[in-house]
């Protein structure tokens, strides 16, 4: 039963002498308050439980073997496990994307398609009615609308946008691209605005169950997960988004993510990126600082923040050696390298599944991002 503290408890019998006798009520962890209870199950002597907290699946594990709740106190032993962090694709997020090189129709086509975003039940349900919707105007339908596509992939981002025409100025004839631009990218918006509208329709969880080797499955309406170990990058990300603070050898990505919480998203990004597509005659440490120097996000930081990082900065005592680590995180692995012999059992296995693939290579999305 669900209380204000906590989703409610857990009762485990036992079944010998051809009878039940409780042998413990397990309290709900207090994270599990105001969520509802999708599914329950032990696997491996852990009891899973499986609840949606506004649309946010979440599973809470808990060690039977090891209960003993008499010296515990209320929802103390509780393992939480989430999905890793999503950026919400709002408009401010998508032009954060524009500051790569690419064109408007290539970023917004690329941020719906990436691994985890949508799933194809979503992406096919909101191009239909997209489709719908266009071919209700009073006009004719224009060319893409009536044209045969092979896959989603061809037919996204042809008819997406395809109602939106470059116009001519009616006095001085001249083609009016900044109102066709704006139009266009206003069609995408409102594009993947309705994406996101059908995804959390369809998102809520079901059921918990195990796969063939024992790893815990979480099926979804349209989804499928498996639980998994966090890598350092996930780990890390995890941690500093949930303001619990990092090891200290990790210090100086606490003061980076700080100094970005507080300036969010800055011109000086935007600088870089165009320093990279230009050729120059000096060592990109050099520009960079006298960037950096040139800029104006002080203006940007609270009182005293300054201050602050300053005196974190400060507080570090070897800088040079702690950013150093931090670049191998970015660009290293925390896992053990895979032996020869490794290698030859992996190109034996004849018969990998496409769910494997793709849940790897999810895997690997994520990391990179965090």
């Amino acid at each position: 039963m669900p209380s204000s503290s906590s989703g409610g408890f857990f009762q485990l019998f036992s079944a010998s002498n051809g009878h039940l006798q409780l042998v413990e009520t397990i309290d709900a962890s207090h994270k599990s308050a105001h969520a509802h209870l999708q599914d329950s199950t032990v696997i491996n002597g852990h009891l899973h439980t499986l609840w949606d907290h506004q649309g946010q699946a979440a599973i809470e594990i808990l060690d039977i073997s090891m209960l003993d709740v008499s010296n515990e106190p209320e929802g103390v032993g509780w393992c939480i496990v989430l999905y890793p962090f999503k950026p919400d694709l709002t408009p401010a997020y998508l032009d954060k994307l524009f500051l790569s090189p690419s064109s408007l129709m290539d970023t917004f086509f690329s941020a719906i398609m990436r691994l985890g975003i949508f799933s194809t039940y979503t992406l096919r349900t909101a191009i239909n009615q997209y489709t719908d919707a266009c071919r209700s105007l009073p006009s004719s339908p224009p060319t893409p609308l009536i044209m045969l596509y092979v896959s989603l992939g061809e037919k996204i981002p042809t008819m997406v946008g395809c109602t939106v025409t470059l116009s001519c100025d009616t006095q001085t004839g001249a083609l009016l691209y900044n109102k066709y631009w704006i139009s266009l990218k206003r069609d995408w918006e409102g594009f993947i605005t309705h994406c996101c509208a059908v995804e959390r329709s369809t998102r809520w969880s079901l059921a918990l169950g195990m796969g063939p080797c024992g790893e815990v499955l979480v099926a979804k309406h349209e989804h499928t997960g498996a639980l998994a170990v966090e890598d350092l990058p996930l780990r890390l990300h995890h941690h500093l988004r949930a303001d619990l603070g990092a090891e200290p050898q990790f210090a100086v990505c606490e003061i980076a993510w700080n100094l970005h919480t507080q300036l969010g998203l800055q011109t000086l990004e935007g600088h870089v990126v165009d320093l990279t597509q230009q050729e120059v005659a000096f060592p990109y440490a050099d520009i960079i600082a006298d960037i950096a120097a040139r800029g104006t996000f002080h203006d940007s930081l609270d009182d005293g923040a300054e201050s602050w990082l300053m005196g974190c900065i400060q507080s570090v005592a070897d800088l040079k050696a702690l950013t150093w680590l931090v670049l191998d995180l970015v660009g290293g692995f925390d896992r053990a390298v895979k032996m020869e012999e490794d290698e030859v059992k992996l190109l034996l296995l004849q018969h990998v599944s496409t769910y494997t693939h793709m849940l790897t290579a999810l895997y690997a999305t994520h990391s990179v991002q965090a």
